[in-house]
């Protein structure tokens, strides 16, 4: 009977899940939409879509799920939604879990349980510097009164931008142009075309987050609003970093990005630029982080042995096959002629 460990990494626009052995396989399960409580009343569904699959793994006769870690959006803010959280998650497995903010998790499999600042940029942003069980964080508030430099930030002001040049209150009339017809829409000024779209966004979170991805496209293609655009959210990402680094006893503390805006050569850039060195490569992407804090709670491995290295080893290259922009943050591309 084969003994595995389970995990979730459920965020605002996704939730992934997997499982892994000792011997390092991965098998992942179907992935589902955002669960994250604070947007989406439908975020509960979206978990049992994922700890459906599990509870079905955990039951067959040659499975037996020994532990379980998941990462989940928002938990420890509000504990009503922690509640729900551990309601759904309690009447679904029977195996024994172990929850986390899915930022806490990130920065796990980050530095694999050691020290250092993790900069998360995905829908929202934020930063946690410190080691497990003595974290420090800074941002994360929502996009309604924060999230800084994350990608509903950056589509945000993308579409801001594009209305205030349709109306003539902002000359940058390529770049609405470009952004109107790279969304599929009608660059013209009538405004029926983005009303529309945005009337019809079922969420309007991870649609207006998906703006950010078109606007990268626009800045590789030299567009200096969309760079500058995109310049700003670094320096709020950087604003996050230094927050966490003065609250910090120890003044040499290594760094790590992650999320999808740091597939953005310009953000990653800036952000380099500013912190003043590269960010260090993720030992493991969150759900591999989930997966190292219940094997070790197995007691599978010593902690930091010969032998968790070569697993940590085997179970990154397992996910780098499936999630490869995970674990390697956008390499810097060549830089793009500016355009008007």
């Amino acid at each position: 009977m084969g003994e595995w460990v389970a995990a979730i990494d459920g965020g605002g626009s996704k939730t992934l899940a997997g499982m892994a052995d000792r011997a390092g396989n991965v098998h992942l399960l179907p992935p589902a939409k955002g669960c994250n409580l604070l947007d989406n009343p439908e975020g509960l569904d979206q978990l049992a879509k994922v700890l459906a699959p599990m509870a079905e793994r955990d039951m067959a006769p040659d499975t037996t799920i020994v532990r379980g870690t998941f990462g989940l959006p928002g938990y420890r803010e509000i504990a009503t939604n922690d509640q729900r959280f551990e309601r759904a998650i309690s009447a679904s497995v029977r195996f024994q879990t172990s929850l986390f903010n899915d930022v806490e998790i990130a920065h796990y499999g980050a530095f694999a349980g050691g020290r250092g600042t993790l900069i998360l940029a995905g829908t929202g942003a934020m930063a946690f510097s410190g080691e497990p069980g003595h974290l420090i964080r800074s941002g994360g508030w929502g996009d309604r009164i924060g999230d800084e430099g994350g990608a509903y930030w950056i589509g945000q002001r993308a579409l801001s931008l594009a209305t205030k040049t349709l109306d003539g209150r902002f000359r940058g009339r390529s770049f609405a142009h470009d952004l109107l017809v790279a969304m599929d829409l009608e660059p013209g000024p009538d405004q029926a075309g983005l009303m529309n779209w945005l009337g019809k966004l079922t969420h309007p979170r991870s649609g207006i987050a998906a703006v950010a991805v078109h606007v990268d496209g626009l800045a590789r293609k030299g567009n200096r609003t969309a760079r500058s655009l995109l310049h700003a959210a670094a320096d709020e990402l950087f604003l996050l970093y230094r927050s966490v680094n003065d609250r910090q006893e120890e003044a040499e503390t290594p760094w790590a990005c992650a999320g999808s805006v740091f597939r953005s050569s310009a953000v990653f850039r800036r952000l380099a630029q500013r912190v003043g060195s590269p960010p260090s490569p993720l030992r493991l992407p969150p759900l591999g982080g989930a997966l190292l804090h219940a094997a070790r709670n197995t007691g599978w491995f010593s902690p930091f042995s010969r032998s968790e290295n070569a697993w940590i080893e085997a179970l990154a290259a397992a996910l780098a096959a499936s999630f490869p922009h995970q674990l390697a943050p956008s390499a810097p591309a060549p830089q793009e002629k500016p355009s008007p």
